[in-house]
């Protein structure tokens, strides 16, 4: 009876460490696709300033929360299409970067700086999307000056 002490937590790390590896591999493709991905919802908490940010990864999506106070962490949840959620650790900068991608993808300079000193006016959900990314991220491109 020895090996089910160490056979049987084998056997349940496996499947879990496997899940893990396909989130992880569901992130690196986002991050490969340079912004040419899709947001498929955004949600404003109804705390008065928690914003949750849908993307839609390789055999599901992630949902990256966070707090508009400027100090708090991304929180990242992966919800795959058998809708089993797990909460993933993704460093924050990463997160920032993959989500202003998005942003840098579909907007010129002249707009993101818009967006940065407040002066945009979003008139599509696209832009309301790029407009709340932007006060949540820490821009990473040459648009950030």
């Amino acid at each position: 009876m020895k090996w089910v002490k160490y056979v049987l937590p084998m056997l349940l790390v496996q499947p879990c460490m496997a899940a893990e590896a396909m989130v992880a591999k569901a992130f690196v493709t986002l991050v490969q696709k340079d912004g040419a991905f899709d947001v498929c919802d955004i949600n404003a908490l109804s705390d008065g300033g928690t914003t949750s940010i849908c993307v839609v990864a390789d055999g599901g999506r992630f949902w990256f929360t966070k707090r508009s106070d400027g100090v708090s962490e991304w929180i990242t949840a992966y919800e795959n299409d058998r809708h089993e959620h797990r909460t993933v650790a993704v460093p924050a900068p990463e997160i920032d970067a993959l989500l202003f991608s998005w942003v840098n993808y579909r907007y010129a300079c002249s707009a993101i700086r818009e967006m940065q000193s407040h002066q945009f006016r979003p008139s599509t959900t696209e832009g309301l999307i790029a407009a709340t990314i932007m006060e949540l991220v820490r821009p990473t491109s040459r648009c950030s000056g």
